[in-house]
Formats: structure tokens, C-alpha cells, sequence
């Protein structure tokens, strides 16, 4: 729909669809085939028409072009950490895009040295013995190595003040919890009363086609259903598009109830602010994206709505 593009410095000012021409307005859906007359600055329309032309495989472009796995020996437990890395090795493999494993705060030489013998032309460790501001360190790694997808482990996410370094770096973020990460068959979303699913719904459809996962959307039968067939209609356009089925599961009760039951997927959801928030304030809430942390037994992937 045209209403949850953000049309930042342009403009779509018309729609032709056989032949015919079409206004534009916020609930009009852009179809397969159809034309677009856009109008702004030179640079700004290059970049969009990159990325309206597309192709699944690009994840994580166009928020960077490598992954960036971040180790704090302080947050997380050293026992973990080899399977930890082990995980961030399989997705930079699937991704197909180079691995910073970076180091904070380094306390087992073990581990370290165990971390090091992942080094080769694709994967970089960065080691930072002195201990530094995590902000400052964090963004300006974000910059030099082009991140475009962060790892970090349960533990990590769960420490308020990281989740809120990370949601103000505006760059996906692939949280990684106990299970098995190369058995993961099923990606699952969650629909919720607003559109953000459906402004990042063609990386959603890249990550599961290099991913392997099957896509379930999961419609919780209660008020707004009105907007959220809105998204489901865009979801069945693009897996028409991009030749991808989906499933959609419609709920009489919360779906983190079932969700909960099953042995293994990947939950993925709109990286927002309320996301930042400290878990103690979302106790009462029903909204399932301030409840993300009721499933922090599985791997979560927290997309950013705006770039």
C-alpha cells in the first residue's frame, strides 16, 4: 500500500496499470507490472529505484554489506560463547557476506584463542583489550565495516542499555538464543494493529529465501482486522511476486501461547522504540511486539522500520 511507504524527499504522483492512468492515495496497493511516475531529487530517486527493481538475495543490503557479531565477556556466559560463534559462522555463510566477530571486555584467553582460529579472508577478529564506551565503539564499527546485519546473544539483548544502543544504530539485529540455529526451518511473524509489517516485508521475504525458512504469518482473531488483512493481502502480492509461498494461521488467543509449543523457528518483527523499553513496563500490555521477550527461547531477527 502507498499509505506505509515512506516518501522521504519524493513522490509518487501517478500509477499507470494497463494502460490506464491511476492517482495515487494512501490505501492504493502497487501491483505487479504497474508503472510509477516518481518525482524528486536525482539521487534520492537512484536509490529508490534500486531498491523498488529488488531481487531476493541481498539481505542485508541496503543496510550494509557485512555481519557483525558482537561479544561482550562481561554479559555473555563463556560457556556459550563457542556455540554462539559457531551460529554467527553458519549465517555469514548463508548470507554470503563477510563476519566481524567482535571482542569486548576479553577474559578467557581459551576463548579467545578459540575465536581466532575462525580468522580467514572472509571473517575478521576484532579483539578491543582497553575497555571503551560501548556507544562510540559500536557506531563507529557500524561505519568502518558497513554492518548491515548485528549479532549479539540473548543475554546481550535482554541488557537494556545495548537493545537501546541497537535500535538507534537503525541496523537488523539477529538475536540468538540456545536452540539449534541450522535445524531452523519456519520464520514466523506475528500480525499486529499496525502497518510496520508491511514496510518491511520484502526483507522479511529476502531473509527467508536465503534462510531457507518457510514463512507463517500468524493473525490473532481479535479487533483490527481490517488493517490486518490489509497486510496479509500485501504479504500474498509479494510471494506472488518473489514466487514464495506463505501460510497464514489465523489465532483465537495470543500466538506466543502456540508459538511457545513449537520445538524450533525464527521470530521476526519490526525493530521500533517500544522495543527499548524496559520489560517491566510491558507486563500488562497484549501488544505481541512489546511481549517479543515471552519467546526468548527462540531466535528473533528485529528489523528496522525506517533506514
Amino acid at each position: 500500500h502507498i499509505g506505509v511507504i515512506e516518501q522521504k524527499n519524493w513522490r509518487i504522483v501517478a500509477i499507470y496499470r494497463n494502460r490506464k492512468l491511476l492517482m495515487p492515495s494512501r490505501r492504493r496497493m502497487i501491483q505487479p507490472n504497474d508503472l510509477l511516475v516518481l518525482v524528486g531529487e536525482p539521487a534520492v530517486l537512484k536509490s529508490v529505484y534500486r531498491a523498488i527493481k529488488r531481487e531476493l538475495g541481498q539481505f542485508p543490503e541496503p543496510f550494509g554489506s557485512n555481519i557483525y557479531l558482537y561479544v561482550d565477556m562481561n554479559l555473555v556466559d563463556l560457556g556459550t560463547i563457542q556455540e554462539l560463534i559457531r551460529r554467527a559462522v553458519f549465517a555469514h555463510k548463508k548470507f554470503k557476506h563477510d563476519l566481524i566477530i567482535k571482542v569486548v571486555n576479553p577474559s578467557s584467553i581459551e576463548t579467545l584463542q578459540y575465536i581466532k582460529e575462525f580468522r580467514d579472508k572472509n571473517v575478521i577478529v576484532d579483539i578491543e583489550y582497553k575497555s571503551t564506551d560501548l556507544r562510540s565503539t559500536f557506531y563507529n564499527d557500524i561505519k568502518a565495516y558497513h554492518i548491515g546485519l548485528v549479532i549479539v546473544s540473548s543475554e546481550m539483548f535482554a541488557n537494556h542499555y545495548t537493545r537501546k544502543t541497537l535500535y538507534e544504530s537503525h541496523v537488523p539485529v539477529l538475536k540468538l538464543s540456545d536452540r539449534s540455529f541450522s535445524s531452523v526451518k519456519d520464520a514466523a511473524i506475528i500480525l499486529s494493529d499496525n502497518r510496520d509489517l508491511e514496510k518491511i516485508s520484502a526483507t522479511i521475504f529476502d531473509i527467508s529465501e536465503q534462510m531457507g525458512f518457510n514463512l507463517e504469518i500468524y493473525n490473532y482473531m481479535n479487533e483490527h482486522q481490517d488493517e490486518k488483512e490489509q497486510v496479509i493481502e500485501h504479504y500474498y502480492n509479494l510471494a506472488t511476486i518473489f514466487s514464495k509461498s506463505i501460510k497464514v494461521i489465523k489465532e483465537n488467543q495470543n500466538p506466543i501461547r502456540t508459538l511457545r509449543q513449537k520445538d524450533n523457528f525464527v521470530h521476526i518483527l519490526p525493530f521500533t522504540y517500544k522495543l527499548t523499553k524496559r520489560r517491566i513496563y510491558s507486563l500488562l500490555s497484549t501488544d505481541s511486539e512489546k511481549l517479543y521477550y515471552k519467546l526468548d527461547n527462540y531466535h528473533q531477527i528485529f528489523i528496522p522500520v525506517q533506514l
